[in-house]
């Protein structure tokens, strides 16, 4: 691939940390990867077109989980996305006696809003 001489680069931002990663983009502009908070904790990331503000919105994956499953998994990075928004991740389970196996996982968009 060549990047035009006149390609300009956008900064997509981290959580409050100092850095993120951007791993993959689909055809609907949707970027996942994986960014920073302040206090070293990693999260998967989404980053889509804010049609209202004209602005890129970046999104904790884990805050797109039901509450349920918050409780249970933890996603430390988004590796794709295709264009039906389906997302395949990297994600933490807590088991039962407070330790965590780490699992691929592939993350559908609800469809009932929830």
């Amino acid at each position: 691939m060549t990047i035009p001489a006149d390609a300009v680069g956008e900064n997509l931002g981290t959580f409050g940390g100092d850095r993120s990663e951007a791993l993959d983009i689909n055809d609907q502009n949707q970027i996942v990867g994986s960014a920073y908070y302040a206090d070293g904790r990693i999260a998967g990331a989404l980053w889509e077109n804010d049609l209202a503000s004209g602005t890129i919105q970046m999104i904790d994956l884990n805050e797109r989980l039901a509450a349920v499953l918050r409780n249970v998994w933890y996603i430390s990075e988004a590796n794709a996305i295709n264009d039906m928004g389906h997302i395949v991740a990297v994600a933490d389970r807590k088991l039962p006696d407070g330790s965590t196996e780490t699992h691929g996982v592939l993350l559908r968009p609800s469809t009932t809003g929830g």
